[in-house]
């Protein structure tokens, strides 16, 4: 089978400094040029970038659009490839990604999304490889949706469905949900992990470090800087990544994974609930109802702390968002150490 036509959808919201570089790396594949198209969309002007856009045959996008989601519906609507692969200004490809993954989906007929495990960068340039990532040599293949239930517990405990720069996905699983994709503002790489699952398709991660990702001070979402800033950027966009993962669970259509998502993602919906002031309790009541009735027939146990802050939620919402805020600052703090030691054990070894 002939290698599949690649687009490649660069993003960027008011950062400036490392698209070029970002940029760079994506014209400077191993697959040949006339492989792959290149289409980026930002939100501001910038008449030396912008010129340098136009003389490298690459679709420049200007946007008005904030949310992270709106901005790859606009790059996959502009663009023509069979397979889509996405990079968030701040990181950079490798040399040989786009000839790996296009060989892959060319092996692999039933491949829906393919996920590479990704470097980190330091902000003084020295790389480590992410921590605790799992990888599959071979596709994860779903005879039904009910395999595909059967496997998703496990996969979401991994670095699969996370991280949009590692992502790459065959254009019929993602063309007919644009709409849905521009309201997500911070959890885009969930509902493209999402929306490649179905009965018949694979999908694959591997051994290749394909992705260089930044990690420095003022990024939304990484743990760079003194704990009080970082607990306050991480707070912020949890609180945005949230309110998406409760649109994403409204917007899965595949009845089995729709039944099965409350008890696959127990933790997941109910932050998502207790983040959000306006949640319906009535609504909440009724998933955990099914959720501990369903439950109840297995041998599956509860997480004690999920059925404290569940019954606390019921009595009194206001409450459960303070206990819950105490949790999060303890996880936030435990991660953050524990980051803040591998980028000093790093340094001292630089």
């Amino acid at each position: 089978m002939l290698n599949p036509h690649v687009s490649v959808i660069v993003v960027a919201h008011n950062r400036r400094e490392f698209l070029r570089s970002a940029i760079d790396s994506v014209l400077s594949q191993s697959l040949d040029r006339n492989s792959y198209e290149v289409v980026v969309v930002k939100n501001f002007r910038d008449p030396e970038l912008d010129s340098y856009i136009e003389e490298h045959g690459i679709s420049g996008i200007y946007t008005d659009e904030v949310p992270v989601g709106s901005k790859l519906a606009i790059g996959i609507k502009n663009s023509s490839g069979d397979i889509i692969a996405f990079l968030e200004d701040d990181d950079e490809f490798t040399a040989k990604k786009l000839e790996h993954l296009s060989s892959l989906f060319a092996r692999y007929p039933n491949l829906t999304l393919y996920r590479n495990p990704e470097t980190v960068v330091l902000e003084n340039g020295s790389e480590l490889s992410y921590i605790n990532r799992e990888k599959f040599g071979e596709p994860i293949d779903f005879s039904d949706s009910q395999e595909i239930f059967r496997r998703l517990g496990h996969l979401l405990t991994t670095r699969l469905p996370f991280n949009v720069s590692c992502m790459a996905i065959r254009r019929e699983m993602i063309e007919g949900k644009l709409q849905d994709l521009a309201r997500i503002e911070r959890a885009p790489d969930l509902f493209i992990f999402y929306s490649s699952l179905a009965p018949g398709k694979s999908i694959l991660t591997d051994m290749e470090e394909l992705t260089r990702m930044r990690w420095y001070a003022s990024s939304a979402s990484r743990m760079i800087g003194n704990f009080s800033h970082v607990y306050s950027k991480r707070k912020s966009f949890s609180n945005l990544a949230a309110r998406d993962r409760e649109f994403i669970f409204n917007s899965i259509t595949d009845p089995v994974i729709k039944k099965n998502f409350w008890k696959i993602n127990s933790w997941i919906v109910i932050e998502s609930v207790i983040r959000n002031p306006a949640a319906d309790r009535k609504k909440l009541f009724k998933l955990g109802r099914d959720y501990l009735r369903d439950v109840s027939k297995t041998s599956e146990r509860l997480p004690p702390f999920f059925i404290a802050i569940f019954v606390v939620y019921l009595i009194s919402p206001g409450l459960s968002r303070r206990i819950f805020a105490v949790f999060e600052w303890i996880r936030v703090s435990n991660q953050w150490k524990s980051l803040t030691e591998i980028r000093m054990k790093r340094n001292a070894q630089d």
